[in-house]
């Protein structure tokens, strides 16, 4: 429910009150009709809201029907930390490369939580590793630098040029 300090005086307009907040008066019907119109508005947006969470709840994911188990976590990490092993000097790839890779194709966020939290994560070649659009991870501003020493090239807009340095690995 969304709380609005008018819907007091709006159920009962016989309410004694000399002014409302905002400084509108309570005797003024114009402005009544414009609270009670904006209020019916934001209670549709809310509606709609939670009707397109429902649906989404409800949508079946069709790359994964199920959660991860715990141990097909553990040989997700295994296999993200070995596919970022073999990503070759001077070539990038994505997280979702990555995460199609690992068998897991809707999980490219994960692969990238798994880069940051996984102790030793920090002696692989995690700075190869790019979003779809070859932008760098946010926050890490030696990222680009340690793939410019590398040899990467990027394109005006800051994007890693994707079309020649994007590492398709051999399956």
């Amino acid at each position: 429910m969304i709380y609005c300090p008018f819907r007091a005086y709006i159920r009962n307009p016989e309410r004694n009150c000399s002014k409302l907040p905002n400084g509108i008066a309570p005797n003024n019907q114009m402005k009544l009709r414009q609270i009670t119109k904006l209020m019916s508005k934001k209670l549709w947006i809310r509606e709609k809201f939670v009707l397109l969470q429902q649906k989404h709840n409800q949508k079946e994911m069709k790359d994964y029907p199920d959660k991860m188990t715990a141990e097909e976590a553990r040989r997700f990490g295994e296999d993200v930390l070995n596919i970022v092993s073999q990503i070759p000097r001077g070539r990038v790839t994505t997280y979702g490369d990555i995460a199609l890779l690992a068998g897991w194709p809707s999980h490219a966020r994960m692969v990238g939580r798994t880069l940051r939290y996984t102790p030793g994560a920090d002696k692989l070649p995690c700075h190869r590793v790019v979003n779809k659009m070859g932008r760098t991870a946010p926050g890490w501003g030696k990222q680009r630098e340690l793939l410019e020493d590398e040899g990467v090239q990027f394109k005006a807009n800051g994007h890693v040029d994707m079309g020649r340095f994007l590492w398709e690995p051999e399956i």
